[in-house]
């Protein structure tokens, strides 16, 4: 009795936790030929956005399971994932393909991701020559500093700590800011 007991606590309490992380928004995908199609997405936790969404249009009211590549964008719950090929792996020679969360858009990309073989997130900026490259908590300021390194008000603001790790999305969003003033478009 006591067994069984246990046994249905342990069920119950893994389909909370599986319907927490999983939801079904409206939404749309951006599809490779650059139509967007809008209906029901079905995302689950970061390890599954990552590297799946489930989608309905609406229109055809049959769920298809989408990975990346598949499709260029989707959007959903305010977000907006994108297809690209994870290659900052040193032990990989080839990348391999996911979505990542995009929090800035412009001549720099800033990109937020899962990634399940560390099991964290990761921050990764993509400059208008498709370069990659990821965010360090060590040595931040000389990090960044280096990265945007041809604005000088915003090199001098993270030398000085006015900008943290924190700020990160504020940086990118100066400096796509700077560019696009003088015309510097991605």
């Amino acid at each position: 009795m006591r067994k069984a007991l246990v046994l249905v606590i342990s069920i119950l309490c893994f389909a909370v936790i599986q319907s927490t992380a999983q939801g079904r928004y409206n939404g749309y995908v951006i599809t490779n030929e650059n139509d967007t199609i809008t209906g029901v997405v079905e995302i689950g936790n970061s390890a599954l956005q990552a590297v799946r969404v489930v989608f309905t249009d609406y229109e055809v009211h049959q769920p298809v399971q989408l990975e990346p590549f598949q499709i260029k964008r989707y959007y959903v719950n305010n977000q907006t994932f994108q297809s690209k090929i994870y290659d900052l792996d040193e032990d990989l020679n080839y990348g391999y393909a996911v979505f990542m969360e995009v929090v800035e858009d412009g001549p720099v990309i800033f990109y937020k991701y899962w990634n399940n073989q560390k099991r964290r997130f990761e921050t990764i900026l993509e400059d208008g020559n498709k370069s990659m490259v990821v965010v360090t908590r060590l040595k931040f300021s000389n990090q960044m500093s280096e990265y945007f390194n041809d604005y000088d008000i915003l090199k001098a603001k993270i030398l000085r700590g006015v900008y943290k790790r924190r700020d990160l999305n504020k940086i990118v969003a100066e400096y796509n800011s700077w560019k696009n003033e003088l015309g510097v478009a991605d």
